[in-house]
């Protein structure tokens, strides 16, 4: 019987919740209900009048919040500016992001009211729920009084639509690629090398786990130039695509079978590949192939073209190459070996026959030292010291102070620190007015490493060098001359 009285009351309930709902609407259509928030940020419903009335310190934090908004401020830092102006929301509280958004979506501050936003779902629970369109809505335009104008309200509702698009952008394509192995949509990937993109097109299946899917990408470009063939145009026109196009479906062997909207069907057909052409591997034809080694780790030198524009030859040790293994030795541009032993041969120009006759082997030393052994079995040096620009050591040397010199400008040299770590040397005239110096800044490092090596000395001594050094005079490339006590003076070249 318990349960009998419980049905009917449950029904009876529903019966009058239904006749209820039935009320409401129909005084939503005529415009009579009232507002259930009786109090929002800037308004206040007065039961008199039936409608909004604004509280004007309110409206101002409603109006620097929207004048923040279009200025591209986040949400987050709008928060903390209401926040540190010591504004609160309604109930006392901090401001939200979320607070902030759906604020920003909220019709009443142009001036309008949208009825039945959300209804009870259950007479029972009372869960109440959004209407997503199961029940009508009910737009009233200029109700009450707006905080916000027509046409500020227009730029937030844009804004809030650009920010949304940047979160998940959409693309002529997208949508309308379909996958004919596995069925799924293509979607788009970025593929970005070297900082610039070059989006490509692939089945969603080869960017899940586990799922294995044949079908040819495309890079957007490709799709493009297609689509443009397909369709007749003189150049692709998005608007146009899709206007004629309902969908495309790439096969398995890469054919493009495109659905127009006024139900033809049209088929790219993927052209065959070329047939790779085999290079035959050229003997080696430069003269210093397999004469140039290590004097570090003893391998053998290879050679390289440089990344810079001009993509000159260079000559490396082939153990930086080998995985696990590590060499500190100088890389050798071609040009300058060749120049090289011109100088130690003492000839004008570099022949390769004089090389081959003359030359047995090269060895390159870990300072940039460079060892001719010739054929007769003498050996021919020249020293020099190359320094490694990507090595950063942190030293500081007070024995430099009031030593160096500025060969352009005559100024001295002083010590700067970067990073709070790295101690470098600059021309002091760079900080003074009227004076333009260019002269390169020096590592303190790379200054106790030339030292060292114009001193002959295995390792840079600061009594040695307080002994010995009376200037260094620093060029505006970088070289630097010593001028010694005893009135000797030795340049070392950059």
């Amino acid at each position: 019987m318990l349960s009998l009285l419980a049905s009917f009351a449950q029904e009876e309930s529903r019966s009058i919740s239904d006749n209820c709902k039935w009320g409401i609407r129909k005084r939503f259509e005529s415009g009579e209900i009232g507002t259930a928030n009786k109090h929002i940020l800037g308004y206040r419903y007065d039961e008199e009048q039936r409608k909004y009335i604004i509280i004007p310190e309110e409206a101002v934090i409603v109006r620097r919040i929207v004048e923040l908004y279009l200025e591209r401020i986040s949400l987050r830092d709008i928060c903390d500016d209401l926040n540190a102006r010591g504004w609160r929301t309604i109930n006392g509280c901090l401001f939200q992001e979320a607070w902030i958004a759906i604020m920003l979506r909220n019709e009443v501050y142009a001036g309008d009211t949208l009825r039945q936003k959300s209804y009870m779902a259950d007479p029972i629970t009372k869960n109440k729920v959004k209407n997503k369109g199961e029940f009508p809505k009910y737009y009233m335009p200029d109700t009450h009084e707006a905080i916000i104008d027509r046409e500020t309200w227009a730029k937030v509702q844009e804004e809030i639509a650009r920010r949304e698009s940047l979160l998940n952008p959409t693309y002529c394509f997208t949508g309308k690629i379909k996958c004919g192995v596995c069925g799924r949509s293509f979607s788009r990937n970025p593929n970005i090398v070297k900082g610039k993109a070059y989006p490509r097109w692939l089945c969603r299946a080869k960017k899940e786990g586990g799922v294995t899917c044949l079908s040819v990408s495309y890079p957007e470009k490709k799709l493009k130039e297609i689509s443009t063939l397909v369709l007749g145009l003189e150049a692709f026109d998005e608007n146009v695509f899709e206007e004629q196009v309902r969908d495309m479906t790439v096969n398995e062997n890469g054919d493009i079978v495109f659905k127009l909207t006024r139900g033809e069907t049209k088929t790219w057909i993927r052209p065959p590949k070329p047939p790779k052409i085999v290079k035959e591997k050229k003997p080696p034809e430069h003269c210093f192939d397999r004469k140039i080694f290590c004097g570090a780790c003893g391998c053998r030198f290879g050679r390289a073209k440089s990344d810079t524009k001009d993509h000159h030859l260079y000559w490396y040790c082939r153990a930086k190459s080998r995985h696990g293994v590590t060499c500190d030795s100088v890389n050798y541009p071609d040009a300058e070996l060749k120049d090289i032993f011109c100088r130690v041969m003492e000839t004008e120009r570099f022949d390769e026959e004089c090389f081959n006759e003359t030359v047995d082997r090269i060895v390159i030393q870990k300072t940039g030292s460079v060892d001719f052994h010739l054929k007769d079995g003498t050996l021919r040096t020249f020293k020099a010291l190359k320094l490694r620009g990507n090595r950063h050591i942190s030293t500081s040397t007070d024995e430099f102070t009031g030593k160096i010199r500025c060969a352009a400008c005559g100024n001295l040299f002083r010590r700067s620190v970067h990073y709070e770590k790295y101690v470098y040397w600059h021309c002091s005239g760079k900080n003074k007015a009227r004076v333009k110096c260019k002269t390169k800044n020096i590592a303190d490092n790379e200054i106790r490493q030339v030292a060292a090596y114009v001193m002959e000395l295995d390792e840079f001594d600061a009594s040695e060098f307080d002994h010995q050094i009376k200037w260094i005079t620093v060029e505006e490339n970088g070289s630097m001359e010593f001028t010694f006590y005893d009135g000797r003076r030795r340049l070392w070249e950059r």
